[in-house]
């Protein structure tokens, strides 16, 4: 390995889900982002410090080399040490730029009025404000290497940096609760859960389930996996694992309609006339 241990980057995930030690696999994403975002601000570096010569492509193995590997779990919550591949094209310096500038631009939504660091590309913006998007209310994510800075993300730092980014907030969450209303043209229905309301866009194929889900409300509900964005009209994007569910008191109510079914059968005058 390039790097010789774990020390090019280590995420620690704290609190929540994580204090029992352990981590849910799909938050383990979180790594693939990271990797992606280091790798887009390399390639920039790498662009720009060659621009004088003209040049508009990666030399060859230059993705490679930015593939991050895990060689090393802690349970301290739960930390992961990620190490690069062999790196011998004199590359290693970019990839390390790349990974101390997103670590500052990460770290510089914990102030209300900071800005992102000098130099940090265009290119990662989106990349940069998705990182944490696994998160939860009660977690964080701490990002830093061996020996150089350090970034606290949580949702309280990503809504900071979607506003310094100009991006809309995302976060991936499961939902569940009624479907209000079904819009077939924009393939789109009003998702009700207690006082809140939100859009989502749904797959044609969840489209009998939404249906179902309308026709029978509020016996039966919907819940599903998908990325919320935006703070006042809030909309739900990216639907996975659709699926039906029914309202924990569908029998008592039930009970109720029958009963009210027959009352409103009775004839006028059944009782004293």
């Amino acid at each position: 390995m390039a790097d010789g241990d774990d020390n090019f980057l280590r995420l620690t995930f704290d609190g929540g889900r994580f204090a029992d030690h352990v981590i849910p696999v799909g938050v383990l994403a979180e790594l693939a982002t990271l990797q992606k975002l280091i790798s887009v601000v390399a390639r920039r570096l790498f662009l720009d410090e060659h621009q004088d010569q003209g040049r508009e492509r990666m030399p060859a193995g230059f993705a490679e080399e930015a593939e991050l590997f895990l060689a090393k779990t802690e349970h301290n919550c739960f930390t992961a040490g990620l190490v690069r591949a062999n790196g011998s094209s004199g590359h290693d310096r970019f990839f390390s730029a790349a990974r101390d500038l997103s670590i500052a631009a990460l770290a510089a939504s914990a102030g209300e009025d900071s800005l992102l660091p000098p130099g940090f590309p265009r290119d990662g913006h989106e990349l940069l404000a998705g990182i944490g998007r696994k998160l939860r209310d009660d977690e964080a994510l701490i990002i830093r290497s061996g020996t150089g800075p350090q970034a606290r993300v949580t949702k309280k730092s990503r809504a900071r940096l979607a506003a310094l980014v100009k991006l809309p907030l995302e976060i991936e969450e499961t939902l569940e609760g009624e479907v209000e209303k079904l819009d077939d043209a924009k393939n789109i229905f009003t998702l009700r859960r207690k006082n809140d309301k939100l859009e989502v866009h749904y797959e044609r194929t969840d489209r009998d389930s939404v249906a179902e889900a309308l026709s029978r409300r509020p016996l039966v509900g919907v819940q599903f996996h998908c990325i919320v964005s935006g703070s006042g009209a809030r909309k739900a994007t990216h639907v996975e694992d659709l699926g039906l569910f029914e309202h924990p008191r569908a029998n008592v109510v039930k009970k109720v309609w029958e009963r009210l079914d027959h009352i409103s059968k009775i004839e006028d005058g059944w009782i004293e006339g």
